[in-house]
């Protein structure tokens, strides 16, 4: 499955969004997806830590670097940047290798610091937390097709008619599947937390 394409700064809004606002409201998403995506793969050497954390330097490279964001775009912006990291982790994997951290200019090389602190703090949080480990119990009951419509549509916000055809589903079963497994994450305590729910 090939690498998707990092998203480009010219393509986004010019309303600027700070990256390390928006670490601790993100994060538990990102870790959540980080999980699953590499149990998909069947990558247990990749730690969803590692995963979120190189998410958020390149992240805030980006905006350093003069990318710009609204709150409207930035979780599929920010998500479109994780798949990255995550396929190129994997990649180097099979190579016997770890993917080398990227990293911005010695101007920002002390907030981009600050940043890895911070995130280490939430995932080890995250590790630890009986919320996200409900979201996981859950999510190992889905059959392939329901984990996969909850990694594309909750956690990435692609279309269920983009899902469904990179799923080679009929449209109105995906549709009607996604439907059934919203109300399944209404009555948990974990999808308003992960951002599952959002339109």
């Amino acid at each position: 499955m090939a690498a998707p394409v990092l998203p480009d700064p010219q393509d986004v809004d010019p309303q600027r969004l700070e990256v390390p606002a928006v670490c601790e409201e993100l994060s538990p998403a990102l870790y959540a997806w980080a999980r699953l995506r590499l149990r998909a793969l069947g990558a247990p050497a990749i730690q969803p830590d590692d995963v979120v954390q190189e998410t958020w330097v390149r992240a805030l490279t980006l905006t350093q670097s003069g990318a710009s964001v609204t709150a409207q775009s930035f979780r599929a912006w920010v998500f479109g940047i994780a798949q990255n990291v995550l396929y190129e982790q994997a990649r180097a994997l099979t190579r016997s290798e770890r993917a080398a951290p990227n990293r911005a200019d010695a101007s920002v090389s002390k907030i981009l610091d600050r940043i890895e602190d911070t995130v280490t703090s939430l995932c080890t949080q995250l590790s630890r937390d009986e919320t996200i480990e409900r979201f996981f119990a859950l999510a190992e009951h889905l059959d392939e097709v329901d984990r996969a419509l909850l990694v594309r549509c909750g956690f990435e916000g692609v279309s269920v008619t983009d899902a469904a055809r990179r799923l080679d589903l009929q449209p109105a079963t995906a549709i009607k599947r996604w439907q059934r497994l919203r109300e399944r994450l209404c009555a948990t305590d974990f999808a308003r937390k992960l951002g599952l729910l959002t339109d």
